[in-house]
C-alpha cells in the first residue's frame, strides 16, 4: 500500500510539472520564432517548430553545459553552442559537432 501511494504522488508530481507555464505561444507565432525565459531557477528556450509545435528546450549545451542561447528573442534554424560550437535543431536535437572525428 505505502508503496503504490507513493507512486501515485510522484506521478501526480511529474504531471503537475508538465503543466508548469513558461511563456504565451503567441510569442512565439511563426515557425523557427524563439523566446528564452525561466522556469523556476532554469533558463528555457520556447520553440515554434517547423511543424507549428511548441518545443520546450533546457538553454544548456550537453557537451559543457553552456547556455547556447543569450538572445531574448529570435528567429533561427538552429541554436549554436558559443562554447565548442554543438549544433542543435529546434526540437533540441544535436544535429552538428565539429571536428568529431579529430584534427588532422
Amino acid at each position: 500500500m505505502r508503496v503504490g501511494r507513493r507512486r501515485e504522488r510522484q506521478g501526480s508530481a511529474a504531471a503537475a510539472l508538465r503543466r508548469l507555464v513558461c511563456s504565451r505561444a503567441a510569442e512565439v507565432p511563426s515557425p523557427a520564432d524563439w523566446k528564452r525565459t525561466v522556469v523556476g531557477e532554469k533558463s528555457v528556450v520556447l520553440v515554434r517548430t517547423a511543424d507549428g509545435g511548441l518545443a520546450v528546450l533546457a538553454n544548456r549545451c550537453a557537451h559543457r553545459g553552456v547556455e547556447f542561447c543569450r538572445r531574448d528573442f529570435g528567429n533561427d534554424q538552429r541554436f549554436i553552442c558559443p562554447y565548442h560550437q554543438w549544433t542543435y535543431d529546434l526540437r533540441g536535437t544535436l544535429v552538428g559537432v565539429p571536428f568529431r572525428r579529430g584534427v588532422k
